[in-house]
């Protein structure tokens, strides 16, 4: 659920690691992203402020017209391109 974990990260010590196998079902804790809560890449959905006015529903517009899972279908009016240029 995209929308439900947007903001948040695993809970998994720093050098840990967790393994996703395909087709399976797991269920993982999250915690919110911390300090300036700026995040950079995450292919181009959010780049910048996550807490910026519209940022979390442009991202999640912007997975959902990316084809991403979990994402919900876009409502309203377009998302305006992203920094890296591409839009939604």
């Amino acid at each position: 659920d995209r929308a439900a974990a947007y903001g948040m990260r695993l809970a998994a010590p720093a050098g840990s690691s967790t393994r996703f196998d395909p087709g399976c079902a797991a269920e993982v804790g999250l915690v919110p992203i911390g300090g300036a809560r700026t995040v950079i890449g995450f292919a181009g959905l959010v780049d910048g402020p996550l807490d910026a006015p519209g940022a979390r529903v442009q991202a999640l517009r912007r997975a959902s017209a990316r084809g991403y899972l979990g994402a919900p279908a876009p409502q309203g009016p377009p998302a305006p391109p992203g920094p890296s240029g591409a839009g939604a």
